[in-house]
């Protein structure tokens, strides 16, 4: 099933190399695959499409875990914790 899904998404990604989510999609099936080294360039392309996608940001961070690539696994867990900090909604606060 897995293999399917990452046929259509690299079938996207041949129609339209800038759709985000296609590159993004291969690279989470490479990953559930534990394709981790090829699902590196697809989340570095998803990232460079989208500078402020954290989802992305982590994921690749999970990837280099296991790569034991440790540094750039904390590199990417720090951007993208900056990323996601940076879109938080400021809670509402009422008058007192």
């Amino acid at each position: 099933m897995r293999l399917k899904a990452l046929d259509y998404f690299n079938r996207a990604i041949v129609s339209d190399p800038n759709f985000k989510y296609g590159n993004t999609g291969a690279a989470e099936a490479l990953s559930a695959l534990k394709r981790f080294s090829d699902s590196i360039p697809k989340y570095d392309r998803a990232i460079e499409l989208d500078s402020q996608d954290s989802g992305s940001l982590n994921d690749r961070g999970v990837a280099k875990t296991h790569l034991n690539d440790y540094l750039g696994a904390i590199t990417d867990f720090s951007g993208a914790d900056k990323r996601s900090k940076k879109h938080q909604r400021t809670p509402y606060r009422t008058r007192t």
